[in-house]
């Protein structure tokens, strides 16, 4: 009944507020129909991949005693790889490290898709749009991750530490937690209230668009047509803005999206939009956490913070975001082993120091690889037969559960958003595939660009 509610709420509201395509009554209707049908899918669905995970629950208690010859230098070898990829985006990819250098890194490791795909939304006529494909991508996840045992390896506990290093510098340097409500999550979609947060003062204002807003962002901030009407547009507001950040580090809880929208709604207005680094604080807690994702709620929960205000207001959520930084900031580093980088170099000796540097931890990185592959060569083929072992146990299971997923991916694909179940969602993304042999031909070819 709640479920039918919900929907009948969904269609009205599409028709009567409307926002992003047009769409016929019918076409809504039909669409939330299929979401229903969808759902009862995921149902099922979660009820298989229960019974899977009981059927397989003892092979995998054989395989996890089998690895642990194997555990210390896959932990050693994942500490190495993060560093080393954390290094490739401080430097931008071949902006210090040499051009060779950088081929021998991306064999190893790869260049990091998620700075490219950073790079990419910011700028999106550079010229890596000619290097870049994306596609829908349908996904089956839980929407609750279970928290892996906190800390246990080598590479979350650096992650951790590392975390905390970087929100002690923001919080030395001086930053500002940014903050913004939007009339959609489309490339066009515009600003309608952002703020600016630090530990002294704050700015915020409801700001006007030169689009609608939908009625999925209206119905989750609350802010409509007619409190915008009058509002300021974001190039009146962004000199207090620029003056807020002056001198100030950038930081947002998912701060390539607020970076975006600011962008976007700056263009509009033919004004530029906020220059600078910006720090993601979300990327910061989970890394800080060793979480795959959380929202802004769920950090502030892990504080022990006090939900002053409404989410998804503006202030609010850029004033707790500014806070989870400093409570990140306040926690004590676990004492482990683990790669350095000297902070302190000048800026003329950088590029030898860097250079010298990442090979040496290549280097190690390396024999780590080869170490790792000789253990598990010694446990391979009983690893094999306990793998075949479980396949085979799950195999009816597995065949109905893969029916059921590909028809419900082929109805998400055409509904065109994520689907949540109680326990399980089918979501809805884009995959950006990079052609990095391309994009390490062009900086060779272009070292000056």
């Amino acid at each position: 009944m709640n479920c039918l509610y919900a929907t009948i709420i969904s269609i009205i509201a599409q028709i009567l507020i409307g926002g992003g395509k047009e769409m016929s009554i019918k076409e809504i209707i039909d669409k939330e129909k299929l979401k229903l049908e969808t759902l009862v899918i995921i149902s099922r669905l979660e009820g298989l991949r229960a019974e899977m995970d009981t059927i397989a629950q003892p092979f995998d208690n054989q395989l996890a005693s089998l690895m642990q010859s194997v555990t210390g230098l896959a932990e050693r070898q994942e500490l190495w790889e993060d560093f080393i990829r954390g290094k490739m985006v401080d430097y931008q990819l071949v902006a210090v490290v040499g051009k060779e250098l950088m081929i021998e890194a991306h064999i190893s490791q790869g260049i990091d898709p998620d700075w490219l795909k950073e790079y990419y939304f910011l700028h999106p006529a550079s010229i890596l749009k000619d290097y870049v494909t994306s596609k829908p991508v349908i996904s089956f996840s839980p929407r609750n991750r279970k928290k892996r045992i906190p800390f246990a390896t080598l590479g979350t506990k650096w992650r951790h530490n590392q975390a905390i290093e970087l929100a002690k510098d923001l919080v030395s340097e001086g930053f500002v937690s940014i903050d913004t409500e939007t009339t959609g999550l489309s490339d066009i979609d515009q600003v309608v209230s952002i703020a600016v947060v630090d530990k002294d003062r704050s700015y915020y204002t409801l700001v006007k668009p030169t689009v609608r807003i939908g009625a999925e962002a209206m119905a989750i901030h609350h802010i409509t047509e007619d409190m915008v009407a009058t509002a300021p547009t974001l190039g009146e507001v962004m000199p207090f803005i620029r003056e807020r950040c002056y001198g100030k580090r950038l930081t947002a809880y998912n701060a390539p999206f607020d970076r975006r929208k600011i962008e976007v709604s700056a263009r509009t207005r033919g004004v530029p939009g906020l220059d600078g680094d910006w720090t993601c604080s979300m990327r910061l807690y989970l890394k800080f956490a060793d979480l795959d994702r959380g929202n802004l709620e769920g950090a502030a929960t892990a504080f022990a913070m006090d939900l002053h205000g409404s989410l998804h207001n503006a202030e609010t959520d850029a004033r707790l975001a500014c806070k989870v930084i400093e409570e990140i900031s306040k926690a004590d580093p676990f004492d482990i082993y683990a790669p350095t980088w000297d902070k302190h170099i000048p800026p003329e000796e950088q590029k030898a120091y860097a250079e010298r540097r990442i090979k040496e931890l290549l280097s190690e990185l390396h024999r780590i690889q080869q170490q790792e592959k000789e253990a598990k060569g010694l446990v391979s083929a009983e690893i094999k037969r306990i793998e075949a072992n479980r396949d085979q146990a799950i195999a009816a299971v597995r065949a109905e559960f893969d029916n059921l997923l590909g028809q419900a991916k082929e109805w998400v694909g055409i509904i065109g958003e994520t689907v949540k179940g109680q326990h399980y969602q089918l979501i809805y993304s884009r995959r950006f595939t990079w052609d990095m042999p391309g994009i390490l031909e062009y900086i060779t070819n272009h070292p000056d660009d």
